[in-house]
């Protein structure tokens, strides 16, 4: 780590605290949501949602386009299932209430699309 902190300048160990800490948020306030996490140990850096509907490339589709807001989809057998959720940068407390707010809504979107096919 010093060799990094040397060639970069970042304090590494803050940035893995602010990390932690955006991940400890975001997964208080997943709650709200109708997601859940998986109970396996999750990397600092991402928190995979794992969705009760097949409708997550469309929240993502949703976020994206209508939110101006990027999560990380997936590939393969998990594509309509599960979004990772990204905690790299100074992720605050704001930004996570931000995210949760209108995934909320793009949900809720998603959803009312489904019922009117």
């Amino acid at each position: 780590m010093r060799r990094l902190r040397a060639l970069t300048g970042w304090d590494c160990r803050r940035i893995w605290i602010i990390s932690q800490r955006s991940l400890q948020i975001f997964a208080k306030k997943a709650m709200e949501l109708p997601v859940s996490i998986p109970a396996f140990p999750l990397s600092q850096a991402l928190t995979p949602i794992v969705f009760d509907e097949p409708i997550a490339y469309r929240v993502f589709e949703v976020l994206k386009d209508r939110y101006d807001i990027m999560v990380n989809p997936t590939g393969g057998p998990l594509h309509e299932t599960s979004l990772r959720i990204a905690h790299i940068g100074e992720t605050t407390e704001e930004d996570n209430t931000l995210l949760v707010t209108a995934m909320k809504q793009a949900i809720a979107d998603v959803q009312g699309e489904v019922k009117m096919s």
